[in-house]
């Protein structure tokens, strides 16, 4: 896999087979900043503690109704990469049927078309396992909302690269997995406001390798800013 610069970011040519597995190595040159040290830490927890009115509220309401309406569970747990390669369970609100996961090998096998697409995009556009409150949890991007709770436990930060999967370092990002996992994932970041998955893997890959290398406190302020109306159109949200 080859990394080309075209104006300011960086493209990925496509890669087709699996790369090695991923060692930890400092990124020559780039000295890690002040606010990458400690001041990014020190935002994510003072917004937290800022909004925390707002958010808490939120995440009450929005339990009372899965409770209500899908039952238990409430949280789905997914183990993810973070930061320097250290596995975590990244929190998502439950969006789908109980068992789903042990459900997608006979979905997949039954729909040559759909094993496709999700090969492509570790994702369904019109997945049936998800439910009806599912749906609009996601679509509102609500169900990443229990990731507040990692970034409290410093498992994550409010701004970062993705919270991947380790088939999916492995598979996707080969020389650049090193300067991505330098970070704790974000729950929002370059990806998630540039279209989220009507982007092709490559160009998901491409922007958390730009994130990674311009990571600064103005960065991060007009991500955040950005993802407000990113959520609010619900552009590639599924």
């Amino acid at each position: 896999m080859v990394l080309r610069l075209q104006g300011e970011r960086p493209q990925l040519a496509p890669q087709s087979t699996k790369t090695d597995p991923i060692t930890i190595a400092p990124v020559l040159g780039q000295e890690r900043s002040l606010y990458q040290r400690g001041g990014k830490r020190v935002l994510d927890l003072l917004l937290i503690v800022l909004l925390s009115p707002l958010w808490i509220l939120v995440y009450l309401g929005i339990i009372a109704l899965i409770l209500a309406l899908d039952g238990r569970p409430i949280h789905y747990r997914s183990i993810r990469i973070g930061r320097n390669g250290n596995t975590i369970p990244v929190l998502k609100f439950r969006t789908m049927h109980l068992k789903a996961d042990t459900k997608l090998a006979a979905l997949l096998a039954a729909d040559p078309a759909l094993g496709v697409e999700y090969k492509a995009a570790v994702k369904l556009r019109d997945d049936p396992r998800v439910t009806g409150m599912g749906r609009w949890l996601r679509r509102t991007s609500l169900d990443e909302l229990p990731q507040l709770l990692n970034v409290c436990l410093g498992d994550m930060s409010l701004v970062g690269p993705r919270p991947v999967l380790q088939s999916e370092l492995d598979d996707f990002y080969g020389d650049y997995a090193d300067e991505v996992i330098r970070y704790r994932p974000g729950m929002t970041g370059l990806w998630q406001v540039s279209g989220r998955s009507l982007l092709t893997y490559e160009e998901r890959v491409a922007l958390d390798v730009e994130y990674s290398r311009t990571c600064a406190l103005s960065e991060d302020l007009v991500l955040l800013a950005k993802t407000i109306p990113s959520v609010l159109q619900a552009r590639g949200a599924y």
